[in-house]
């Protein structure tokens, strides 16, 4: 089986997955489903809320890599990267989606660094072509859309 299609997590710190993981889980499945893959949930967090875990679940992850440690209480990029880094290498996941926020923006550089992964922030459309994952983003301050 293909490698799975990650989903980030941002979370409310209460607990629970922030509105916009419907957005970024819903994209995963999509993907995930054109390729006989499965969409993952991957959540670094000091404190779960069961009916959080749960909505992950409802909303198409298919498992759900629930990382809980007090270290995960607030963001510190040089923690959470290492973490997640090994998990990926251990993995291999097809690719790692997360949504648009400032924790998310950071991660992801430092996850993509630490991988020699590519990254296409502020993505709008995602497709698959040739079995390659292919963004689109805007550039010169929206004027233009590019394809990566």
């Amino acid at each position: 089986m293909p490698g799975a299609f990650w989903c980030i997590v941002e979370d409310d710190r209460q607990g629970n997955p922030k509105k916009v993981m419907a957005e970024v889980v819903g994209e995963a499945s999509r993907l995930a489903g054109q390729m006989g893959a499965q969409a993952e949930a991957v959540w670094l967090t000091d404190r779960a809320a069961p009916e959080g875990v749960k909505l992950l679940g409802e909303l198409g992850a298919k498992r759900i890599w629930l990382l809980e440690n007090a270290a995960f209480g607030a963001y510190r990029g040089e923690v959470w990267t290492p973490v997640v880094a090994e998990l990926a290498a251990k993995e291999s996941p097809q690719a790692i989606l997360a949504p648009v926020t400032t924790r998310q923006r950071e991660m992801m550089a430092r996850l993509a660094a630490r991988l020699g992964a590519g990254l296409s922030a502020d993505s709008t459309a995602l497709a698959l072509e040739d079995g390659k994952l292919v963004a689109t983003r805007p550039v010169y301050a929206g004027k233009l859309l590019s394809r990566v």
